[in-house]
């Protein structure tokens, strides 16, 4: 009797996928991205006092093209330079070229 309805099955999360919005990534300009070298490498520097800090990145969608940005708060525990990525101590793993913005204390009287 409700054969015929079984063809829709997925239907609703076609829609749902289609009419759901991503963000294109922006690209940092030079400037920028020194700012962020700088601010890194400042964190570094910091890392025994695993510093607290809010950090602004991109997340590639996984079914479609662009993604979303991703505020995050937490406490750094590593920086791997050479690799890109840095690690924050609830085990949340962010590539530094994804990285749109990073804020903390201790760039108050820097930047």
């Amino acid at each position: 009797q409700f054969s015929p309805f079984a063809a829709l099955t997925g239907y609703e999360e076609a829609i749902y996928e289609t009419g759901r919005l991503t963000e294109e990534k922006t690209e940092l300009g030079e400037e920028e991205k020194a700012i962020l070298d700088r601010k890194q490498r400042l964190l570094l520097e910091k890392l025994d006092e695993l510093p607290s800090l809010t950090v602004t990145y991109f997340v590639p969608d996984e079914k479609k093209s662009g993604g979303a940005y991703i505020r995050k708060a937490g406490n750094l525990k590593k920086i791997n330079p050479s690799e890109r990525w840095m690690l924050l101590t609830d085990g949340t793993k962010i590539p530094l070229d994804d990285v749109m913005s990073i804020e903390s204390k201790l760039f108050c009287y820097v930047f």
